[in-house]
């Protein structure tokens, strides 16, 4: 379980990936993500960390 120092790293990295993203899609638009990273590079698997579920 994540401690409080990687839950606020994960929360700031998501407002600046919706920062990044707004101009490209809308609130209310649906998206869908793709091609789970199911091989051994830890930096996309760390990508997944960070999305809601």
């Amino acid at each position: 379980m994540p401690g409080a120092q990687e839950l606020e790293l994960i929360a700031a990295l998501q407002d600046i990936t919706h920062d990044c993203l707004k101009m490209f899609v809308r609130p209310d638009e649906p998206i869908a993500i793709l091609d789970f990273p199911d091989i051994k590079n830890c930096g996309d698997s760390a990508i997944w960390l960070g999305l809601p579920i």
